[in-house]
């Protein structure tokens, strides 16, 4: 379970975390990983191997060698007590100075005493300072890197061997441009897409939606693209961005979206009541309408 922990700026100008840091960098630093572990009295286990092992296990830099040292060290600056009771050693810190900065902590924690952590005796003495060695983490820290002899200098100046080696450095320590599959490229400049559409990103979102569905080609993108973008036009359809497109709606998948080319209206045209065409007739008036003109066609022969 996390904690919450307030830190004070003024922990930086702290002459005692100073002098800690004189002695050894690297266990100043441990003094800030150091403060979560306190519970809300300001008291703490101090057995190393758990303290590693429970705390600290992530953090390769602080070894039990490392821990031990600044412990000791805090305690000879007066930052923290250690104390042993019934043969489990302990820490703590001055519970009014870490009430002082912990103001989340309710008054009524302070006024009772519910730590599991007992408390330091009445009768402590801290330990005199102790000169230790410096650990191997430190010295190897403080020792200034050194290149081969090959590639140092003569002494007249840098040697064609450290020019080289900062031109390597220099080229490793740039972006170097990603390379870009061509089959996306060409799915990506299957048309023109709304402004502020980023390539590399689009492209990304191609690579990630293959590797998400096994069941889709390249092909699948390619022709919901071309879908789209012929749809769009057609349609006079406002187009997306790219990301949007290849994004978790997933727009490109014909099967799950529509981007066919609806057919052409049909506009009706209103005519003239003159230029309508006369009702067909039926065989039956047709036959009547042929013997109707016969007969008017006798009557005008015979006179």
């Amino acid at each position: 379970m996390s904690r919450k922990v307030f830190i004070s700026s003024a922990a930086t100008r702290d002459k005692a975390l100073v002098l800690v840091g004189r002695i050894d960098p690297i266990a100043q630093s441990f003094w800030w990983p150091l403060l979560p572990t306190l519970d809300d009295w300001g008291r703490a286990e101090a057995d190393v191997i758990e303290m590693k092992a429970g705390h600290f296990g992530g953090m390769p830099l602080y070894t039990e060698d490392v821990i031990e040292n600044a412990l000791q060290l805090f305690a000879a600056q007066g930052l923290i007590k250690l104390y042993e009771i019934n043969g489990k050693r302990y820490l703590s810190v001055d519970p009014e100075s870490w009430w002082k900065i912990q103001t989340h902590i309710h008054q009524s924690k302070r006024d009772a005493d519910r730590s599991r952590i007992p408390a330091p005796p009445e009768d402590y003495t801290p330990p005199p300072p102790q000169p230790r060695e410096e650990s191997r983490e430190v010295a190897e820290l403080r020792e200034p890197p050194r290149l081969p002899a090959e590639l140092r200098g003569n002494g007249e100046g840098e040697g064609e061997g450290v020019r080289e080696e900062k031109g390597k450095s220099r080229a490793r320590g740039r972006r170097q441009p990603r390379e870009e599959n061509p089959v996306f490229v060409e799915i990506f400049e299957a048309g023109k897409w709304r402004a502020g559409t980023s390539r590399g990103n689009t492209i990304a979102l191609m690579a990630a939606t293959l590797a998400r569905r096994r069941d889709k080609t390249a092909a699948d993108l390619l022709a919901g693209t071309r879908s789209y973008f012929a749809h769009c036009q057609a349609t006079g359809r406002e187009i997306m961005q790219g990301e949007t497109f290849f994004g978790r709606q997933e727009k490109w998948d014909l099967d799950n979206t529509d981007w066919s080319i609806p057919p052409p209206q049909q506009t009706g045209i209103i005519q003239h009541p003159s230029a309508r065409a006369a009702p067909r007739e039926t065989p039956n008036e047709a036959i009547d309408r042929g013997l109707r003109e016969m007969q008017e066609i006798r009557r005008a022969m015979n006179g």
